[in-house]
């Protein structure tokens, strides 16, 4: 009988599964938008899409085309992202689970890790935080909008 991948890793198992709605969620919208910004039916796409399109048509003088990638892209690679997360935690819990050879190599392994590696492991978190960053501050850059006051 198989084992219950609830018990057998709490933290995993709900990262995937809402990393795999996300995803899916995240699809369906990417898919449910596409006809309004690559062949510009008029249908209820949503009032914000409508209205960052325009954003960047009049406000940064983008083409109609060149809004439309700016506006989808997004909404794809975050889609992307969350079935990589969601398909590395069921890997994860599968080889947990059906690799028995893992565990007796990890007991026979008792041995502490270089400081190479650590510092490897260090500059790659440092490197992914900085790189969500910029990323961050690049997608408000895009769909910053200027109040006028008068």
């Amino acid at each position: 009988m198989e084992e219950d991948r609830y018990q057998k890793h709490h933290v995993l198992y709900i990262i995937g599964l809402l990393s795999l709605v996300a995803s899916l969620s995240l699809f369906a919208f990417t898919l449910y938008i596409l006809p309004y910004l690559v062949f510009g039916w008029r249908y209820d796409a949503p009032g914000f899409i409508h209205l960052w399109k325009e954003l960047l048509i009049v406000k940064y003088h983008f083409s109609s085309s060149a809004a439309s990638q700016i506006i989808g892209v997004p909404f794809f690679l975050l889609a992307l992202v969350f079935a990589f997360i969601a398909n590395f935690s069921s890997n994860r819990m599968d080889n947990e689970i059906y690799s028995t050879e893992l565990a007796v190599e990890n007991k026979e392994q008792n041995t502490r890790k270089s400081p190479n590696e650590s510092i490897a492991l260090v500059l790659n978190i440092l490197l992914i935080i900085v790189l969500v960053f910029v990323g961050a501050e690049l997608f408000q850059w895009l769909i910053y909008t200027e109040v006028n006051r008068p």
